[in-house]
């Protein structure tokens, strides 16, 4: 499975989130930003699971995301993704009658 960004050193003490994203270290307060994690317990903060492409950060319990991109975009770091999007496209598959990826 190809990684969006290489997460590493993930770690959580209460609301402090601290992670290597491409060997960069960040850190982040993650009570600033997110209501619903500012709202939580720190029990509840640490049930958290690291997507496994990279992408980012889910609380279930919470129905809360975070995207790395948004963490990085936030401190203002700039890491290059390990993997580029792939540009999709559709096309009309006639014979199914159906939308088809390209």
């Amino acid at each position: 499975m190809d990684k969006m960004f290489e997460l590493t050193q993930v770690a959580l003490k209460g609301h402090m989130l601290s992670f290597k994203v491409n060997g960069q270290a960040v850190i982040c307060d993650l009570a600033q930003i997110s209501e619903a994690l500012a709202r939580a317990s720190a029990e509840q903060v640490a049930r958290m699971i690291v997507d496994p492409v990279g992408a980012g950060f889910h609380w279930p319990e919470l129905d809360e995301d975070i995207s790395v991109n948004g963490i990085l975009k936030a401190q203002g770091i700039q890491v290059q993704p390990t993997i580029r999007p792939t540009q999709n496209t559709f096309r009309f598959d006639k014979e199914r009658e159906r939308v088809a990826l390209s």
